[in-house]
């Protein structure tokens, strides 16, 4: 019985530091996600909450057809790792008004590897009971 309590509280604990991020893609289940810039400078936003994504969504991006899509960060490593692992890096929720705008969003950008680097050091952290 006291093995099924450690059991559950570190699956608690885990639950609990799972970060939620919210992207933009082409409908709330795909892996085709939004991506600013070139092949070369691409980043792809990632929004800490949905209002800001939905902000972001109804200023700045030009296309039809894309949802604002909640993701685990397990998800959004899978995509940086996986699909886009030929970005350049993460724009951390940047704002409407630098969407296109190549240097204001240097602001808000961080190399793809640096941000997958944090986020697993943070989850490594949560798991471990250091965070």
């Amino acid at each position: 019985m006291e093995d099924s309590g450690k059991n559950a509280s570190a699956t608690g604990a885990r639950a609990e530091n799972d970060r939620r991020y919210w992207i933009i893609s082409a409908d709330s289940a795909s892996d085709e996600v939004l991506v600013v810039g070139d092949e070369d400078s691409g980043v792809v936003p990632v929004f800490s909450f949905r209002e800001e994504a939905l902000l972001y969504l109804s200023y700045g991006v030009r296309k039809s057809g894309w949802t604002v899509s909640q993701r685990s960060e397990e998800e959004v490593v899978d995509l940086l790792c996986g699909p886009y692992s030929w970005t350049a890096g993460v724009a951390l929720d940047p704002i409407p008004e630098f969407a296109g705008q190549d240097d204001a969003l240097a602001f808000t950008t961080l190399g793809r590897r640096e941000f997958l680097d944090d986020l697993l050091r943070s989850r490594f952290a949560a798991v471990a009971g250091f965070g």
